[in-house]
C-alpha cells in the first residue's frame, strides 16, 4: 500500500513538471552563420561566392543608392544572376576578379551614369565582357524599364523610392515570385508608367508601406491594390513575411540591418534561392517587435546574418535571442574635463557662481570627469561626483579650476558592477577580462568616468593586511590586488569573494590582474564604471 502511494505521488510530480515546462522562458543563445566582408561591396562579393549559378549573367548596381538595385532583384532571379555592388565611380579589383571567375558572359548595369559611371562600363568592355545598361531619366523610369525587361504578368509590387526598409522587406518575395517592383515618390506615379500598364492584365498590386510612405490616392490608380504595412519598418517586415508565409520555407532565415540597404539588396537573390524569410533588425527594436521577430526565428532551423558587426550588431542579435548580452564598451573620448588640481587635493564646489557661496560638495583633482553645463562670468556651471556622498552634484567652479585633457589612447578600461568584471580594450577590441570585487552596497564603488592616476607597489590596509600593485582612479579609490597577510600569502576568505561585492569601494583583483594594470595601463587611461 505504501509503495502504491509513493508511485501515485511520483506520477503526479511528473505530470506537474510536464505542465510547467512549456511555460519556462528559456533565453538560450543559438548558433548562426554570418556572411560578411570588410565593407558592403565585399559582403556582396561573399554572397556571390555562396550563390553562384554559373549561368553567365551578373547584375551590377550602385552600392550607394538602393532604388535601382532593389528593382533589379527580380531581374536577377530571371537570369539566376548574383547582384554585385560597386562604388559609382570605381569598380574594385576583387569584384572584377569575381565577375571574371564566374565565367560571366553578360552584365546588366542598373541605372544611369550617376549610379554606375561610364568608365566602369568601359572597363568591363575592355575585359571582353558584354554589358547592357538598363536605365531611365530618373529612378522611376529606371524601375519601369527594368519591369519591361522582366516582363509584367498579372502582379505588381509598388514601393517607395524614399523609404528603403519597407521596400527591402519585399525584395526576396519579389525575386522569388519574379514580380516586378515599381517605385513611386509616394504622392503620384508617372504618366509613362500608367500608360505602359493600362493594357496589362494586373490582377493584384502589393503596395508596401503605410500611408505616410505611399498615399492612398496612389493605390486608387492600380487594380486590386493591397497595402502591406505596419506602424514601423519592423512591423511592416513581419507583415510581409506573414502575408507570404505559406510560400516560404523556414528551414533558413536571413537577418540584415534595418538601417542600411546594401546587404539586404545583395543578399536578396541568395535569400530567395532558399525561399526563406528576410528579417530586419536593429538596436532600436521595441519589446513588441522583438517578440514578433523571435516568433519567426522559433520556426526556423538555420539562422544566417548578412553583414558585419557594424551593420548587424551583437546587441541587436541579443535583443532577438540569438547572441549573448554584449559587453558595453567605454565610449571613445577625445577630450575630458577634470578639476585642475592634484590627484589627492580636495576642491570644494560652490552653490552659486561666486567665491563666497556655500559649498554643495567636493571632489578631487585630475581624475574624475567634470561635465560643463553652462557659463556664469568667471565660473563654469558643472556636474561631477561629490566625493563625500558619491552622488552626482551640480554647482560652480572657477574656470581656472577646470582643465581639458586627452585620455591615453593605448587602452580603455570598463568596470561592470553587475557582473563584477573588468574589461580591457585596445583599438576597440577586448583583450583582457578580469574578475573583481567592487564595493559593498554600504561602501560602493563610485560610478562614472575617470582617468588612471598614480600607482604604487603596495600599501597596508591594516597592520596585518597588505595589498599589492595599486593604481588610483579617484583619490583613495584604487585598483589593487586582493588582500594578503604580511607573510605574502593571499587571505583565502577574501580571495574567495572575487566575483562578489566585498570592498570598501576599491576594485580588488587577482594579483596578476592588478599587476597587469600597474605595468601596462598608462596614466590617463580612460576608466568607465557602470
Amino acid at each position: 500500500m505504501e509503495t502504491s502511494k509513493k508511485f501515485t505521488k511520483l506520477i503526479i510530480l511528473i505530470l506537474v513538471f510536464l505542465l510547467i515546462i512549456p511555460f519556462i522562458n528559456v533565453k538560450a543563445e543559438r548558433p548562426y552563420n554570418r556572411i560578411e566582408g570588410k565593407d558592403r561591396y565585399d559582403t556582396a562579393l561573399k554572397v556571390s561566392q555562396i550563390y553562384s549559378s554559373n549561368l553567365g549573367y551578373v547584375i551590377l548596381a550602385s552600392g550607394k543608392d538602393y532604388a535601382d538595385g532593389l528593382c533589379a532583384s527580380p531581374l536577377a532571379r530571371k537570369y539566376n544572376a548574383p547582384i554585385f555592388l560597386t562604388d559609382p565611380k570605381n569598380l574594385s579589383n576583387s569584384v572584377l576578379e569575381q565577375i571574371k571567375k564566374l565565367g560571366t558572359n553578360k552584365i546588366f548595369i542598373i541605372g544611369g551614369y550617376g549610379s554606375v559611371c561610364e568608365n566602369i562600363e568601359n572597363q568591363l568592355k575592355q575585359e571582353g565582357l558584354n554589358c547592357e545598361r538598363i536605365s531611365g531619366k530618373d529612378r522611376y523610369e529606371t524601375s519601369l524599364n527594368i519591369a519591361k525587361h522582366i516582363g509584367v504578368k498579372d502582379k505588381l509590387i509598388l514601393a517607395s523610392a524614399k523609404n528603403f526598409p519597407d521596400a527591402l522587406s519585399i525584395a526576396p518575395i519579389a525575386t522569388m515570385k519574379q514580380i516586378p517592383i515599381l517605385i513611386t515618390n509616394g504622392q503620384d506615379v508617372s504618366d509613362n508608367m500608367l500608360e505602359y500598364l493600362k493594357d496589362k492584365n494586373i490582377e493584384k498590386t502589393y503596395v508596401i508601406g503605410g500611408t505616410g510612405v505611399i498615399d492612398e490616392s496612389v493605390l486608387n490608380k492600380f487594380n486590386n491594390a493591397e497595402r502591406i504595412s505596419g506602424k514601423n519598418r519592423y512591423e511592416t517586415n513581419i507583415a510581409v513575411i506573414n502575408k507570404f508565409k505559406d510560400e516560404l520555407s523556414f528551414e533558413n532565415v536571413y537577418i540584415v540591418s534595418a538601417l542600411g540597404f546594401a546587404d539586404a539588396l545583395s543578399g536578396s537573390v541568395l535569400v530567395q534561392s532558399k525561399n526563406a524569410p528576410l528579417l530586419l533588425i536593429g538596436d532600436n527594436i521595441s519589446k513588441n517587435d522583438q517578440e514578433n521577430i523571435k516568433s519567426i526565428l522559433s520556426e526556423s532551423k538555420n539562422v544566417n546574418v548578412i553583414g558585419g558587426k557594424g551593420a548587424v550588431s551583437q546587441n541587436s542579435l541579443y535583443l532577438v535571442g540569438i547572441e549573448k548580452k554584449p559587453i558595453v564598451q567605454p565610449s571613445i573620448t577625445e577630450s575630458f574635463n577634470v578639476i585642475n588640481a592634484g590627484e589627492t587635493t580636495p576642491v570644494y564646489i560652490k552653490k552659486y557662481a561666486n567665491y563666497n557661496s556655500p559649498n554643495v560638495g567636493y571632489s578631487y583633482g585630475s581624475l574624475a570627469e567634470v561635465k560643463i553645463i553652462g557659463n556664469s562670468g568667471d565660473f563654469y556651471h558643472i556636474e561631477t561626483l561629490d566625493y563625500g556622498t558619491l552622488n552626482r552634484v551640480k554647482g560652480y567652479l572657477p574656470k581656472k579650476m577646470i582643465k581639458t585633457v586627452t585620455p591615453s589612447k593605448t587602452y580603455k578600461i570598463f568596470v561592470d558592477l553587475n557582473k563584477q568584471k573588468v574589461y580591457v580594450y585596445k583599438d576597440n577590441k577586448l583583450i583582457r577580462q578580469m574578475v573583481c570585487s567592487t564595493g559593498k552596497d554600504e561602501t560602493p564603488t563610485p560610478r562614472g568616468r575617470y582617468l588612471l592616476g598614480g600607482k604604487g607597489a603596495n600599501f597596508y590596509s591594516s597592520p596585518s593586511v597588505i595589498c599589492y600593485n595599486w593604481s588610483r582612479f579617484n583619490n583613495n579609490f584604487l585598483f589593487h590586488s586582493v588582500l594578503y597577510n604580511t607573510s605574502g600569502k593571499p587571505i583565502a576568505s577574501e580571495y574567495a569573494k572575487l566575483g562578489k561585492k566585498a570592498s570598501h569601494g576599491c576594485i580588488r583583483l587577482k594579483i596578476e590582474d592588478a599587476k597587469w594594470i600597474y605595468n601596462n595601463a598608462p596614466k590617463g587611461t580612460l576608466i568607465t564604471i557602470k
